[in-house]
């Protein structure tokens, strides 16, 4: 199995699924991207066991490639990679030379990405809220630590976000109710967000 891709595409899988990925994490299939290739898209998926994010890009092969991509160094120069799986070792081949070699993670050991690919799709959507991400992380920042988690509790399109503390603890949890923190909604103008949404920078 083989495939092609722009250094940019690449680039553009690991800055995404980077952030559903544990490289500490006890189970090894989740410190790696698992990448399926059909029909000439490449559909790129990562999950911590927490978080999952998904992204896809154009690519050349039509054939069927699926495939458990590990994080490694980029070299500046190069401008095109080839990823190849052959007798159980996979090579990752960049254009200026540089290559890493490593044994295949078998893509069977992953979790079932059809599955929890079900979550990205939802057919009836009652409502949408927007929000700019750099705001929100933010916000967070300053109302929990790294051993707390947040509860985001919803009602309607007009009504705001009620947002508590969650503490993880061994055997139980805990929400706290000396922290909490409102999320005004904003009326969208869905036409016209959708039309922009491509040109806006937060």
């Amino acid at each position: 199995m083989k495939i092609e891709l722009n250094v940019s595409q690449l680039k553009e899988i690991y800055r995404v699924c980077g952030a559903a990925l544990d490289p500490k994490n006890e189970m090894e299939p989740l410190r790696y991207i698992h990448l399926e290739a059909k029909n000439g898209v490449l559909h790129a998926f990562a999950s911590d066991g927490y978080a999952a994010v998904e992204t896809k890009t154009q690519v050349q092969e039509k054939e069927h490639f699926v495939c458990l991509l590990p994080v490694v160094q980029i070299p500046k120069s190069a401008e095109q990679v080839s990823i190849q799986i052959l007798n159980g070792m996979m090579d990752i081949s960049f254009s200026n030379g540089v290559k890493y070699t490593q044994r295949a993670v078998p893509p069977g050991l992953y979790m079932d990405v059809s599955l929890v690919n079900r979550s990205f799709e939802r057919d009836q959507q009652k409502y949408e809220i927007a929000v700019n991400p750099k705001l929100l992380v933010r916000a967070l920042k300053g109302f929990c630590d790294k051993k707390e988690a947040v509860v985001l509790r919803f009602g309607t399109e007009k009504e705001p976000i009620l947002m508590d503390t969650f503490i993880l603890c061994r055997g139980s949890a805990e929400i706290r109710a000396d922290k909490r923190m409102l999320l005004l909604p904003i009326r969208l103008n869905y036409k016209e967000a959708n039309q922009k949404l491509s040109e806006r920078t937060f």
